[in-house]
């Protein structure tokens, strides 16, 4: 029986979009794991591009995913796959609301995804393998100026728990890995500006952004007989900015407009504060008006000591019932 934090002896992985900051972290230690490797990229500049260096056990082939034929052809290529992963990911900021950019998001970051998965369900199901698709935090919490790159990464997370349950009988797991704020390529435009570096920085719990070998273990592990029994899962990887508040970050994600008020608004933890939408919406416009913020806890023990008292031993139905119970009693 092999060790449970340890790759089987022949392991092979192939890692789509290696070629990125991400990918050949993987790579990289997916060969430091043992394993042999064959990373892509979308053509031999990309290739050249790389950061990641040559090795023995690692193989580097140019792949351009939105081709079905050449995505079939390079799948035939392998007897033995037991690790498929999936980071091949484009984005194009401001750019994303037409048409043709929109699609061609989609065309790599989800149906990329998707052509790989097809092609590799042999191979996997021989080895009894698993995929590991990397989507991202921004498939559940949306920035304004990359729609596609968020719809395609929100796909990516559905598309991997329905290949969970679709392919479970035949010994394939599929899981995900969401990075938050990572240093590459990608965003290094945007890590220019000190600024807005540091004030991403400090909305972690590290205060600090990630590294790609941050993912790399998320993703290693995935891939190990110690996680055997997970499938369908999403794992953030994003130093915990997922966890904050977005109430607490009024700008998040968008540019600063000159003249234009600020309005606080709740999303996720911060919005189930409040068992009912009115009290939601209520307690929204009380504390805008105060232009405060404050943690779900607090914000429940403020409303139901002031005004909030009257509406919900009125409208939730948990405290009529219990108000039923003690006139029955008496």
């Amino acid at each position: 029986m092999n060790a449970p934090f340890a790759l089987a002896s022949g392991f092979h992985a192939v890692v789509i979009g290696g070629a990125g900051d991400i990918g050949a972290a993987i790579a990289n230690l997916f060969c430091d794991l043992g394993a042999t490797v064959t990373a892509t990229g979308v053509n031999d500049a990309d290739i050249a591009r790389t950061v990641l260096l040559p090795r023995p056990g690692l193989q580097l082939i140019p792949l351009d995913i939105t081709n079905d034929e050449a995505v079939t052809s390079f799948a035939r290529r392998h007897e033995r796959v037991d690790a498929l992963v999936n980071c091949a990911g484009i984005l194009a900021r401001d750019k994303e609301f037409e048409i043709e950019t929109f699609t061609k998001v989609l065309d790599v970051n989800l149906t990329g995804t998707f052509r790989t998965c097809m092609a590799f369900r042999a191979a996997l199901t021989g080895a009894k393998g698993s995929i590991v698709n990397i989507a991202s935090m921004n498939a559940t919490l949306a920035l304004p100026r990359i729609p596609a790159y968020c719809a395609s990464k929100g796909g990516v997370v559905m598309l991997t728990k329905a290949l969970a349950l679709a392919w479970a009988e035949e010994g394939i797991r599929v899981n995900a890995v969401a990075p938050g704020y990572i240093e590459t390529a990608i965003n290094a435009a945007g890590r220019s500006d000190r600024a807005h570096y540091q004030r991403i920085a400090d909305r972690t719990a590290f205060k600090r952004w990630g590294q790609p070998e941050d993912i790399a273990g998320a993703v290693a592990f995935l891939c190990m007989p110690a996680s055997q029994y997970t499938t369908g899962t999403v794992v953030a990887v994003d130093g915990g900015f997922s966890r904050r508040l977005m109430a607490a970050f009024p700008d998040y994600g968008r540019r600063p407009v000159p003249g234009r008020q600020r309005k606080t608004c709740f999303h996720g933890a911060a919005a189930n504060a409040f068992p009912y939408p009115s009290a939601r919406l209520l307690a929204t416009a009380r504390l805008s008006k105060n232009g405060s913020h404050h943690e779900p806890a607090r914000i429940r023990s403020l409303w139901r000591a002031g005004p909030g008292r009257r509406y919900l031993d009125r409208a939730d139905p948990r405290l009529q019932w219990r108000k039923r119970a003690r006139s029955r009693l008496c």
